[in-house]
């Protein structure tokens, strides 16, 4: 099996006889069936042969088909062709569309907003590195695909803080998204979540935990980044950082080192705090880390869960009572392992772990990451003894 990168340089050697059509696959129909695509893999779609999205592209599918050497976009819904260098946005020609190459059955379609190829022969998957990248042209960031095979095992890795965290049966009904995240998994999707208590941006990376996930990781791998709870702690030089500067550092490490690793890296906002205002309404608590965050997303080309935006919402639906029922705001007596009650507005108990793993569950399903079938149930309601707390504390 040839190497991407031998794929890539007959993509530019092949690249003037695609000049007439609108293919994203650059290489000849022969190259590309001998050369099915490993999970993790990426491809560079040709200059000028970007995607784009619009309005115009709402609803409609496409079909990559081999015509002689070349490949085209088909619409199924109306039969016509895309011609032309431009992107999906370029006129439609009705002209014939006739596939002879059963391998390059890949349809393009539109989900929750993101877009992704799919060959309905072989469940390859082809899909932008982000929506974001399908909307402009600049930039071989905007020309990247990751490709992943429907129904293969996926390997998610969390990197956080005790908002995330594993508990043990001890601490029960203490417990993290993360390790509320399986509850939603598919059946080929694995979580492992190295989420540490107390941990910062920093402090996970100097107490050897990225490192222990590096080590680990493999291609195609995602890994889950969500911190900021800690970092927010300037006074502490162990943990603290700066939003603008070594915020996004360590940040970039994790990103920078997961991509070297052939992963791809997923960047979480943290989620709120439980903190109401006199009129009720949820309040933010993390200053400028969240926008840092977001900022560095949109910079290296990293998906983005703005799990801070989403969960503020949330507990605003919920209200200043009923948030008692995701937050460890404990009674005395209730619970064997807080006898005399607890009253905890930033970690979970099962309900509201539950909730918030479902949020960034269904953000990354909303992106396609990190690939079909990779979530379930996420409409539905779940019961907390969905909620796993094993005897004892994982090790790292």
């Amino acid at each position: 099996m040839a190497t991407f990168r031998s794929l890539r340089r007959r993509a530019a050697l092949c690249g003037a006889a695609l000049a007439t059509a609108a293919g994203v696959v650059t290489s000849t129909p022969q190259a590309q069936a001998a050369d099915t695509p490993a999970a993790g893999g990426t491809y560079t779609i040709a200059a000028n042969q970007c995607l784009t999205t619009g309005a115009s592209c709402t609803g409609q599918q496409w079909r990559v088909e081999a015509r002689g050497t070349r490949f085209g976009l088909v619409d199924t819904a109306t039969g016509r062709c895309l011609a032309g260098t431009g992107g999906i946005t370029t006129a439609l020609t009705a002209v014939t569309c006739s596939a002879s190459a059963p391998d390059q059955q890949w349809s393009f379609v539109a989900k929750s907003g993101a877009y992704q190829l799919k060959n309905g022969k072989s469940g390859w998957c082809a899909r932008a590195a982000s929506p974001a990248a399908l909307d402009a042209c600049t930039g071989d960031a905007n020309r990247l695909w990751t490709f992943t095979k429907a129904g293969a095992a996926a390997h998610v890795y969390v990197a956080g803080d005790s908002t995330a965290s594993i508990y043990t049966t001890k601490e029960a009904p203490r417990a993290g998204w993360g390790q509320a995240l399986p509850a939603f998994a598919g059946p080929n999707t694995t979580i492992v979540d190295a989420a540490w208590s107390g941990a910062s941006s920093k402090s996970f990376i100097d107490g050897g935990r990225l490192t222990w996930i590096l080590a680990r990781i493999q291609p195609g791998d995602h890994l889950i980044i969500s911190f900021g709870h800690n970092d927010e702690k300037t006074d502490d030089p162990a943990r603290g950082t700066d939003p603008q500067t070594t915020f996004k550092s360590y940040l970039t490490q994790y990103i920078d080192k997961s991509r070297a690793k052939g992963a791809r890296p997923v960047l979480v906002t943290p989620v709120e705090r439980r903190r109401f205002n006199a009129a009720g309404a949820a309040q933010p608590s993390h200053g400028a880390y969240p926008q840092a965050m977001r900022e560095l997303a949109a910079a290296k080309n990293v998906p983005l869960v703005d799990l801070t935006a989403a969960s503020l919402a949330l507990w605003n639906q919920q209200g200043v009572d009923g948030t008692r029922q995701s937050f460890m705001t404990l009674p005395a007596g209730q619970y064997p392992n807080y006898p005399n009650g607890i009253e905890d507005n930033t970690h979970f108990q099962a309900r509201g772990a539950i909730e918030v793993a479902r949020l960034v569950a269904t953000a990354l399903d909303n992106q396609g990451l990190p690939g079909a079938g990779a979530w379930q149930k996420l409409t539905s309601t779940i019961p907390t003894t969905a909620v796993i707390w094993p005897a004892t504390a994982p090790t790292y």
